[in-house]
């Protein structure tokens, strides 16, 4: 049986891991349209030679990734605030994870 407390320290380690992979993966999006726009400018020294279906591919692999650290936060926040876990948000973020690793497969297998 978990305790008010469990869960609530639970919560605390959802927000921090959760906004933390949400603002790493949005400023990892800022730094992939910033070198795809520069990638034609002379002297740069990241490029991108990839085509445009595989950057549509990446960014939203980057959007599913920052969707879920946004989802986790939230049920971060729900388990602060309630002391008890939101079933509806547990299955955001599943079927979260589950359209990752659908995505993927999916990409690796027209690779």
């Amino acid at each position: 049986m978990t305790t008010q407390l469990s869960v609530r320290v639970t919560g605390i380690i959802l927000v921090i891991l959760g906004s933390s992979l949400a603002i790493f993966t949005a400023s990892l999006i800022l730094w992939a349209i910033e070198m795809i726009d520069n990638s034609t400018s002379p002297g740069t020294s990241a490029r991108f030679n990839g085509t445009r279906e595989e950057a549509l591919m990446m960014f939203a692999l980057f959007g599913t990734i920052m969707f879920l650290g946004i989802a986790f936060t939230f049920g971060g926040f729900w388990q602060i605030l309630f002391a008890r876990r939101n079933k509806i948000i547990i299955w955001i973020a599943l079927l979260g994870g589950l359209a990752l690793i659908i995505g993927g497969s999916a990409f690796m297998a027209t690779s």
